[in-house]
């Protein structure tokens, strides 16, 4: 049960209210129900407050012993329940893995203070919390207080809060604390928190009676139990850091939405959601978990509208509600008067005093990106089907939107935290054009050659109208100049043939000047349009330091993970967190899809190794489970004998497409055992049997159906 505001009274008998329904099966074919309703009893137990950012207080000495046994017959101050009438839509099964503790971690160390408080490192940024064990004989009300936070001070001390004491003042803020007074039933005393958790790998623990061990606390990780999908080994030290980190940071924000940190927010901020999709599809099986967010999605794209809905778009039944400036999901200075189709920048909304309809389109964007995504991954089609007119819905909202010429103009946040600010309605009529053109394709999987065709040449057209509109003639630049306003056009391929060299100098100009300075959404697509462009050392360069700002300066300072901003330092975070799924989204698929050498493609399979990136690497190998089984690809270069070898194991069912011209420079020879198949840039067919030659004037391309290669490059 979790209250996704920051902004809970807390005597608001909303947020201490729970429903239950469960169903029984008994071995003798029989059915029971049983449902909270207004003949139930409560009263006051040991857990005295609780909140889902500040923490718990639990007073041990309020335990009832057995009171959740049948034969509990101490209900004398049991009193009835009130019967809430629930602020939500329909309810329905989780169709996802549930959350559960998924690690246990013991201490890595434990440090003394002067005040008297211990400090304990559980080796790992984690999202969940501690068990602890209280020492035999301990007194009763003895208070126990256990401060979590990702960071140190330079005293050592934990920083457990954001933006300052924040308990009373309904901030934007976390305390993330726990209190426990002891039971002194002169046994060994064990608790844990039941319904908060935090975003830490530090505790401060104060008021603990003697000295602490390594079994006093134990960090309890948990998020989603979503299976591990793809797995990566590297032999440079800080690239299996750096995959970690992003595995890492990514479990710490699966709790049953994608949220944007374990800690301050706990939020499914769209944006942050849809930059990690791809690259969390990559890594865990995120196909029930996704479905759950994009059905959620649904539900609140029909909950937020200002004039009813057309019958075309609903797939769902519509829950109508007016945002009139003072309804659900309005903002005190509403100037809205049409939302239809448009998404909140956060789902679930939250119902805070911002972001409600519509967000900004790079957040609203998630609701096209995700299903996309879970098409290419999984072949899910089902998602596309259900779900067609909805999208449709969302995109003409945005049309209905646009500027005298076509593009967006509204959007507030944009290129969120960049270093070198790009200007927002490039940004949304970059995610505009993009959904269009996801629009046209998922028109074609649902067989509507119409739509397919409108949005195809709607794409096309805006394309021109975006590069005429943002093309900076006087310095061959789109906008402004800045890294994340030409990446986007890149990416998109926008840009006309007779400007693409000058966009490009203009792009790693800035990089070599500046490092990186884009923000949430050019970092996105910042390393893999790096790599489309042939410019293989600007993203190695970019990925292979520990300078600041780096993905590298991350892992050096710590704790571990992922982190919000590129500013900062390990004792000074700025108010940004340090466990943030945002920066590691487009490193970690460039990892998969350009370093390996594997992009999954609904049932096709491209194993594309990049001569750069081996050459500069020398070995890994990978893992990516599809839906019919794993992939394999192993690769190793061997500057002395001057040989690449590369192993590949394709799933039965599947088909791949090895392209050797990626890797293959100058007068090379690709042999599979003593059988020659290519040489000179050229196919040696009658070698070739039973793999295909699918090449093309621009590429070698060798087709590979389910099973084990072994090939060898001579240089």
């Amino acid at each position: 049960m979790a209250i996704w505001a920051f902004f809970c009274d807390l005597g608001d008998k909303r947020c201490l209210s729970f429903n239950l329904q469960v169903k029984i099966h008994y071995t003798d074919g029989t059915d029971s129900e049983v449902v909270s309703d207004a003949a139930w009893r409560g009263t006051q137990g040991p857990i005295v407050f609780n909140h889902l950012y500040h923490g718990e207080i639990y007073d041990a000495r309020l335990e009832q012993p057995g009171w959740s046994s049948p034969n509990f017959k101490n209900e004398s101050n049991w009193s009835l329940v009130s019967v809430m009438s629930p602020d939500v839509g329909a309810l329905s099964s989780r169709m996802m893995p549930g959350i559960r503790i998924v690690s246990k971690l013991k201490p890595r160390s434990i440090l003394r203070l002067d005040d008297g408080s211990w400090v304990i490192d559980i080796g790992k940024n984690i999202a969940g919390f501690c068990s602890l064990t209280v020492p035999s004989k301990t007194p009763a009300g003895t208070n126990i207080t256990l401060y979590h936070g990702e960071l140190l001070f330079p005293n050592n001390t934990v920083q457990n809060q954001f933006y300052g004491v924040c308990m009373d003042d309904g901030g934007n803020c976390a305390n993330q604390t726990v209190t426990y007074l002891a039971r002194g039933s002169g046994e060994e005393e064990y608790y844990r928190p039941t319904f908060t958790y935090f975003g830490f790998r530090y505790v401060q623990l104060y008021g603990f009676p003697g000295e602490p061990t390594f079994e006093t606390l134990e960090g309890l990780m948990l998020h989603n139990d979503v299976e591990e999908a793809g797995k990566i080994n590297f032999t440079e030290p800080l690239f299996n850091s750096l995959q970690e980190a992003i595995t890492l940071t990514q479990r710490d924000n699966l709790m049953s939405i994608p949220t944007d940190c374990p800690h301050r927010e706990k939020r499914g901020w769209m944006a942050d959601g849809q930059w990690s999709s791809e690259e969390a599809m990559y890594n865990f099986d995120m196909a029930a978990f996704y479905s759950n967010w994009i059905r959620s999605m649904i539900d609140t794209q029909l909950l937020g509208c200002t004039i009813p809905l057309d019958e075309e778009y609903s797939a769902r039944p519509v829950t109508y509600i007016c945002c009139n400036g003072s309804s659900f999901g309005c903002e005190d200075d509403y100037i809205w008067t049409d939302t239809s189709g448009s998404l909140p920048d956060v789902v679930p909304y939250p119902k805070q005093p911002y972001g409600g309809w519509p967000g900004d389109p790079t957040w609203e964007s998630a609701l096209m990106v995700v299903p996309y995504y879970m098409y290419k991954q999984y072949g899910d089609e089902r998602l596309i089907r259900d779900y067609y007119n909805n999208f449709k819905y969302y995109v003409d909202f945005l049309s209905r939107h646009t500027g005298e010429d076509g593009l967006l103009t509204f959007g507030e946040l944009g290129d969120w935290l960049n270093l070198n600010k790009t200007p927002t309605p490039l940004v949304s009529s970059f995610y505009y054009i993009l959904d269009i053109e996801y629009l046209a394709f998922f028109a074609t999987i649902v067989g509507n050659s119409n739509d397919a065709m409108f949005y195809e040449e709607l794409a096309k057209k805006m394309k021109i109208v975006y590069h005429e509109a943002y093309f900076n003639k006087s310095i061959g630049c789109y906008g402004p100049g800045s890294q994340t306003a030409q990446i986007l056009p890149l990416y998109l391929d926008i840009v006309p043939s007779e400007h693409l060299f000058m966009v490009v100098s203009c792009l790693t100009t800035d990089l070599k000047q500046n490092s990186i300075t884009t923000g949430g959404v050019g970092t996105r697509y910042l390393l893999q349009t790096l790599s489309k462009y042939h410019l293989e050392e600007y993203s190695l360069e970019l990925v292979n330091t520990t300078k600041q700002p780096s993905w590298g300066y991350f892992i050096e300072q710590g704790p571990g993970t992922i982190w919000e901003s590129w500013e900062g330092t390990f004792y000074n975070s700025k108010g940004f967190s340090k466990n943030h799924p945002m920066f590691a989204s487009g490193l970690g698929v460039w990892f998969y899809t350009d370093v390996v050498g594997i992009e999954v493609n609904t049932h096709d399979i491209i194993i594309k190794p990049k001569e750069y990136y081996m050459k500069a690497l020398g070995k890994l190998s990978a893992r990516v489970n599809t839906i019919q089984g794993d992939i394999f690809v192993e690769w190793d270069y061997n500057p002395s004998l001057r040989t690449m070898t590369l192993s590949f194991g394709i799933p039965v069912g599947y088909t791949a497409r090895f392209y050797p011209s990626s890797i293959m420079s100058g007068n090379v020879t690709l042999r599979e055992g003593d059988e020659i198949l290519c040489q000179n840039n050229k196919i040696l067919r009658d070698n070739l049997s039973p793999m295909k030659d699918l090449s093309t004037a621009e590429e070698i391309i060798i087709g590979l159906s389910g099973g084990s290669y072994n090939f060898v490059l001579d240089l």
